[in-house]
């Protein structure tokens, strides 16, 4: 049964997807070939990532000191070749997916069918699979004084599956059904050091207008 699925998954438009570590110049030249996937333009670009939930990591990514791009493709689910593709229209039910690149090699994917079509079992299985070369199970650990949270389990972006080895996370509504984001532990790992520095400055900031803030009450 299993050599069955992984054969079907590598027949299937699925596997035109990007993946995590790869270079954006492979994966772009994947879709190209394939004819059935292409980069929105610009304007819609910037619409699509203002509505996605990944969103608070803007911030941070502009702060690496680091070459990174977001790219926001859309892909159809039949192989059928995209025209060049603006918003806001009707689109043909396909997948929209973004890929935040660092110095050019994806970090993190964020899918979503367009058309509030849900993402169903085999296709969330797949995409497991591309991402992370192994299974990704559910993590939903329950920490007590005797079972802390260990400090490489923490996360930024937040997540609910993770791969054996702890170096793919994903993050993905089991009730909604409607996106999934897979990315990089490292990135997570680092997003959440910056995060931390950010809050800890702004205690110290704090801290020091406390004074000037409730002076006169």
């Amino acid at each position: 049964m299993l050599n069955k699925f992984i054969f079907l998954l590598l027949v299937s438009p699925i596997v035109l997807f990007a993946r995590i570590g790869e270079n954006q110049k492979v994966i772009e030249k994947r879709l190209d070939k394939s004819h059935a996937g292409d980069a929105y333009d610009e304007s819609a670009q910037e619409n699509l990532k203002s509505r996605v939930s990944y969103k608070k990591i803007f911030p941070h990514l502009e702060k690496m000191n680091q070459d990174y791009e977001i790219v926001v493709y859309w892909k159809s689910d039949d192989g059928e070749a995209p025209s060049k593709l603006k918003l806001p229209k009707p689109m043909k039910i396909g997948w929209d997916y973004h890929v935040v690149y660092l110095k050019g090699v994806s970090v993190l994917e964020y899918y979503k069918k367009n058309g509030g079509v849900k993402i169903n079992d085999f296709e969330l299985s797949g995409l497991f699979l591309i991402n992370a070369k192994s299974e990704l199970k559910p993590y939903k650990p329950t920490f007590t004084e005797e079972n802390p949270q260990k400090k490489e389990d923490k996360s930024y972006i937040g997540y609910n599956y993770k791969n054996e080895s702890g170096s793919i996370r994903a993050m993905f509504n089991p009730r909604s059904k409607i996106d999934l984001m897979i990315f990089n532990n490292k990135l997570d790992q680092r997003l959440l050091l910056m995060n931390d520095s950010i809050q800890s400055e702004q205690k110290i900031e704090n801290k020091k207008n406390l004074r000037n803030s409730l002076e006169g009450f």
